[in-house]
């Protein structure tokens, strides 16, 4: 469980790079990989062990859930 997803819609981005420093150090502290994700097409290959979801996307989410993607 080394590698993560935050995922944003691309325009909410900027208003939360806040957030997305801070949780991404936070993360990072704890030995995860933290990868912001704002296109919404699904690579299985690529594919983390959880995503933190900030994105309003619910189908995107429920692609990743149908992969086990936490």
């Amino acid at each position: 469980m080394n590698d993560a997803w935050i995922v944003y819609d691309k325009h909410d981005v900027e208003e939360n790079q806040f957030f997305i420093d801070k949780i991404t150090d936070i993360m990072k502290e704890h030995g995860v990989t933290l990868k912001l994700v704002t296109e919404h097409a699904v690579n299985r290959r690529d594919l983390p062990s959880f995503v933190i979801n900030r994105s309003r996307d619910s189908k995107f989410i429920k692609d990743l859930e149908s992969y086990n993607v936490k």
